[in-house]
């Protein structure tokens, strides 16, 4: 009876006056939710935007909320790139792609849509958003690392150690963490205790070091541009003399260490002119004769990969001292023998086997791995990364070869995403015909990508034109532009922050293509430009 008495209670206050706190209190559960899921669970997204969506309905009082909708200009131009990619399917012939896109994106029409009509959130509760969302990716940090400690032998890339999702993704989440982090610590917006002012700093330390673990080139550039902006304006803000002249040192040091590394991957790539072949020993130490080829100019280290080359000595010594045989494929689905001479080249050894017998048991496994260079044995520096671009640029200029490789790829990506555009400049080639668009010009082009590396643009403003042309491309930037101007926002530092991270991501990735990058951009999109407010954050 007690029960039945509790349930009659609950019901009475759900349909009194506890009502609208009961709805209130789901919405801000679903927007937690979605916060913390976004980093981890793809699954914890859906249900998130399921109870979203079912909780904004039962709440009723729609006609107030479509009055909301209708006078608040921001809120329908946000809503109408949605509708554009609605309207999209009526000039696209691949119907099920374009379906499957409009799905990919209706978490952007319903949290916007629940967000933007929704009562203000108090500026408490958004604080507790944010921070289960920091702690979300902290908390996914962690487990990453465990997961890196235990497997790390099976590893062969370190940007593959992101197990929830693209490690691109997750880069920039760190970096939003980072920043909300930086922006609570450094302009005080938020009120904070005592314990959050010492986890704090360390979280920042903490993120910040794993994001260069996890060697996401995209989100360490984002992050460097924009940390170095949160802290410039900091200190303009602040006109105290000795801070700026420290801060300015900092930064002096930085672009030298960065200069340097960059100039050390530089110079240590190219060779020096002038091999004369005819000077080069011909045979081994064995008296087995030597392969000599410049002509094809790909080097390792300064060394020409195709000098001192004995194949024969090369398989009979190295599958004496390999399960894996030489004519079979490293861990990362290569041909192991190329990833065997790259390496020896790398290292300055001759080809021979002589050479294999001077490879150390941990040369070995990193052969095997499927690393190509010596120098990427160090996991954790960013110079390997550096010197990788370097080498896929020199391979791509000199074969024109670019599968595999993450920056070169991008190029082939855009220069055949611009004929595509030359094409169906005005508008486009509909909502779901950029794959099938994508497919057809490289046969045209006769790409020498492989069918699994011919993929889309990577870079969503050139996605927007493939799809919309330039006039809809046009419409979705001012659209964005319009909101943060109709909200006032122009001049929140943490709003703009936020958008540069997005806009900078957006010319490197296809960032409003995959769930978590949809979501990632509509929950803080809707939370700084609709809900935060800067002034009353102190």
């Amino acid at each position: 009876m007690a029960f039945l008495r509790n349930i009659k209670t609950f019901l009475s206050g759900y349909f009194g006056t506890r009502r609208e706190e009961v709805h209130f209190n789901v919405y801000i559960l679903a927007l937690t939710l979605l916060a913390i899921g976004l980093p981890v669970s793809r699954f914890l997204m859906s249900v998130s935007m399921f109870i979203l969506s079912i909780n904004w309905i039962a709440e009723g009082h729609l006609t107030r909320k479509m009055k909301v909708l209708w006078s608040r200009k921001s809120l329908l131009f946000m809503i109408s790139v949605y509708l554009l990619h609605a309207a999209g399917m009526a000039w696209s012939s691949d119907l099920a792609y374009g379906m499957h896109d409009l799905k990919v994106k209706l978490p952007y029409l319903i949290i916007l849509l629940v967000v933007g009509t929704s009562r203000e959130i108090p500026l408490p509760r958004l604080k507790s958003i944010f921070k289960y969302y920091i702690l979300s990716v902290f908390v996914a940090t962690l487990i990453i690392t465990a997961i890196f400690i235990v497997t790390q032998k099976s590893l062969n890339d370190s940007r593959n150690i992101s197990v929830f999702i693209s490690h691109i993704r997750f880069s920039l989440m760190i970096v939003m963490a980072v920043l909300i982090i930086m922006y609570t610590l450094l302009f005080g917006k938020f009120s904070l205790n005592k314990r959050e002012k010492t986890v704090l700093p360390l979280l920042v330390i903490w993120l910040s070091a794993f994001l260069f673990i996890l060697q996401s080139f995209t989100g360490i550039w984002i992050y460097m541009l924009s940390v170095s902006l949160l802290v410039i304006i900091f200190i303009i803000k602040q006109k105290k003399k000795p801070l700026t002249i420290a801060v300015a040192i900092i930064f002096v040091l930085v672009a030298f260490f960065t200069g340097n590394t960059v100039f050390k991957a530089l110079s240590s790539f190219y060779p020096s002119p002038g091999v004369n072949i005819k000077m080069l020993d011909k045979y081994t130490a064995n008296g087995n004769p030597y392969f000599h080829d410049i002509k094809p100019q790909l080097i390792e280290n300064r060394n020409y990969v195709y000098l001192y080359l004995c194949i024969d000595e090369l398989r009979k010594e190295w599958n004496r001292r390999s399960t894996l045989g030489f004519d079979s494929l490293d861990h990362k689905g290569q041909h192991l023998s190329q990833t065997l001479v790259r390496y020896m080249t790398s290292k300055g050894l001759r080809k021979d086997s002589a050479g294999v017998a001077a490879l150390s048991p941990h040369d070995i496994t990193m052969i095997e791995n499927g690393f190509s260079n010596h120098i990427f044995s160090k996991k954790f520096s960013i110079y390997p990364r550096i010197y990788q671009f370097f080498w896929e640029i020199d391979v791509y200029r000199k074969t024109g070869i670019s599968g595999g490789h993450s920056l070169t790829q991008r190029i082939e990506y855009l220069k055949n995403g611009m004929k595509i555009i030359k094409r169906n400049f005005w508008f486009g080639v509909g909502t779901g015909d950029v794959k099938m668009e994508y497919k057809n010009q490289y046969k045209k082009s006769g790409t020498n990508l492989d069918e699994r590396w011919r993929l889309r643009a990577h870079n969503q403003f050139i996605t927007f034109i493939i799809s919309f042309g330039i006039a809809g491309f046009l419409w979705i930037l001012f659209s964005f532009v319009f909101a943060v101007f109709y909200e006032k926002k122009n001049n929140d530092l943490i709003t703009l922050i936020f958008l540069l991270v997005i806009f900078l991501s957006m010319l490197n990735e296809d960032t409003l293509e995959t769930m978590a990058g949809i979501v990632f951009f509509s929950l803080f999109f809707a939370l700084f430009v609709f809900e935060y407010k800067s002034e009353n954050a102190a």
